[in-house]
């Protein structure tokens, strides 16, 4: 049923008892359509006749440009008010887009016809990453590192086909499904689930799913391929002593001052994501080592030994700029490794003739080492394969020492 209000000129909209209101604001509005609901009662005294009336207590689920959005925005919030709420307060702040809020299954009434009978929906795949995304409470993804995000972000495109699924629906079958017609690595597909596993554990917290839904950690990735095509191999001795011309001698242009951060990936054998993030705050040159505090595994996090042959491409590096990092891109940005092996890395490659990818410089570092007959354990804690004796907060001359010394014979 449809009425007028006749005291404020607004249509009225009737739904099922308690289900809420859709009401049509008078006037010429963008957004017309304001959906609310009870969420309670409160005593009130009237200031004429001094009588003690309830009134009822409203939450208003926002107003929207079309009937059929309202209608929608109460039924998600019947199915899960706190998803709902938090979903709201993102739209309204546009950090999500009205689709991403009202990404739902539609009732199965006709949009132009009034709705009498509710089917609830669940909250989908996609209405959950993006109220995870947002958060920065302890288990939200808004907490997490840029770089973490990054990877996830890149994971989460892998959920095309399920995304518009509800949460509670999609078993431990529909996930493998993804990962066995997946033509991407197993690294990729990794973390496609490590980014399922923080979707679901927030979901189980925020009351979405029970514990029982919860079959990530099954998810079985033997199957999954390695890289298509990508061999590493490490730099040759005649590669290397390339690089150290160019490097004394410069003669590539303005590529010319990231020759140096080749060498300094082959000497100290970090990620080059490690490097790249690499604050100057957390570079020791006095001393001899860095520290690299975000890394993809517990093993990253350690203690850098730098090697004396690569000390003046830090001190040059170091004395550059006013960035916070140490390696910036050429307008002293701060850069990430896909834009770094576009715009510098694959340039000089083709400039020198080498084939090589980044990470093929942590390959030569181990090469090195272990030819230099470096003891395994040294190996390991400078490329970070092993979890460390050292804790993060430890860092002495007595836990480098040995590290620089096994650096500094290759």
């Amino acid at each position: 049923m449809v009425q007028r209000n006749p005291q404020k000129g607004a249509t009225i909209i009737r739904l099922p008892n308690g289900f809420g209101s859709v009401t049509k604001l008078a006037g010429k509005r963008r957004n017309p359509w304001r959906a609310r609901v009870t969420v309670g009662w409160e005593i009130v005294t009237d200031q004429k006749t001094r009588e003690e009336k309830t009134k009822q207590v409203h939450y208003n689920c926002g107003c929207y440009e079309k009937k059929i959005h309202a209608m929608q925005a109460l039924t998600a919030y019947h199915n899960n008010p706190q998803v709902f709420k938090g979903l709201l307060e993102l739209y309204k702040s546009r950090q999500i887009t009205l689709d991403e809020l009202l990404n739902l299954q539609k009732p199965k009434t006709k949009p132009d016809k009034i709705i009498t009978s509710v089917e609830k929906v669940g909250t989908t795949l996609q209405q959950l990453y993006t109220l995870w995304r947002a958060d920065n409470s302890k288990y939200g993804g808004a907490s997490k590192s840029d770089k973490r995000l990054y990877y996830y972000d890149q994971a989460y495109v892998l959920c095309e086909g399920i995304k518009h699924m509800l949460v509670e629906d999609i078993t431990l079958e529909i996930m493998q499904k993804v990962v066995d017609q997946s033509d991407k690595s197993k690294v990729v597909l990794s973390q496609y689930k490590q980014m399922l596993k923080a979707l679901f554990k927030y979901a189980i917290i925020h009351d979405i799913i029970t514990p029982d839904k919860n079959k990530v950690e099954f998810i079985d990735l033997s199957n999954a391929r390695d890289a298509e095509g990508v061999v590493h191999k490490p730099f040759t001795s005649d590669e290397i002593d390339r690089l150290w011309e160019v490097a004394k001698s410069p003669s590539i242009g303005k590529l010319d001052k990231y020759i140096p951060v080749v060498l300094i990936l082959i000497y100290t054998g970090v990620r080059i994501s490690e490097l790249l993030d690499l604050k100057k705050e957390d570079v020791f040159i006095d001393k001899r080592f860095f520290k690299v505090i975000d890394a993809k595994t517990k093993a990253g996090i350690r203690l850098v030994p730098i090697a004396e042959k690569v000390v003046p491409f830090f001190e040059q590096w170091m004395s550059k700029s006013d960035s916070t990092y140490l390696i910036t891109g050429f307008k002293n940005q701060h850069i990430t490794h896909n834009a770094f092996r576009l715009t510098y890395w694959n340039k000089m490659m083709g400039i020198l003739s080498l084939n090589h990818t980044q990470h093929d410089t942590r390959y030569t570092c181990v090469s090195l080492l272990t030819t230099a007959k470096v003891d395994e354990r040294w190996i390991k804690q400078i490329v970070g394969h092993k979890a460390q004796d050292i804790t993060q907060d430890v860092y002495t001359d007595i836990a480098i020492e040995p590290l620089l010394e096994a650096i500094n014979l290759i």
